[in-house]
C-alpha cells in the first residue's frame, strides 16, 4: 500500500474514533440529563463556522442533493449557509435538513453540534 493509501485508511481510523466518542460523550450528556436540541439558528451559525472554506461548503451542498444549478454563490459563509438550509427547507434537497447535517457530519466526524441535531432527530 502507498503512502496514499496508508494515509486514507488512517484518516478514515481517525474519522471513525471520533465518531465514536461524540456518540458517548452525547449518552453520557443524556444520561446526565443535560442534552438540548439544536435550534436553527445554532446549527446555522455551527455550519457557516465549521465550513467557511468555499470548495468545502459547495462539496458539502452537493453531497446533500442540491442541484449544481442551485448551488449559491459563496461570497459569505453565513449567507451561503442560509441560502442552503432555506433550499432544504423548501423541498430543494430530498431528505430535507437531515440531509444537509448528515452531508456535514461526513466531513467533520466530530462535531458535537451536528451530532447532537442528528441524534435528537433519529
Amino acid at each position: 500500500m502507498g503512502q496514499k493509501g496508508e494515509d486514507t485508511q488512517v484518516s478514515r481510523l481517525i474519522a471513525a474514533g471520533l465518531r465514536h466518542v461524540v456518540v458517548l460523550l452525547i449518552s453520557w450528556m443524556e444520561r446526565r440529563g443535560q442534552r438540548q436540541e439544536v435550534t436553527d439558528d445554532e446549527l446555522l451559525y455551527e455550519l457557516a463556522k465549521a465550513l467557511s472554506d468555499s470548495e468545502m461548503a459547495q462539496l458539502v451542498a452537493r453531497k446533500a442533493g442540491l442541484p449544481a444549478h442551485l448551488v449559491p454563490v459563496f461570497k459569505v459563509s453565513l449567507t451561503f449557509w442560509e441560502a442552503v438550509l432555506n433550499a432544504a427547507r423548501s423541498g430543494m434537497i430530498e431528505g430535507g435538513i437531515m440531509a444537509v447535517v448528515k452531508a456535514a457530519a461526513d466531513y467533520l466526524p466530530g462535531n458535537l453540534v451536528l451530532a447532537r441535531y442528528l441524534s435528537s432527530r433519529r
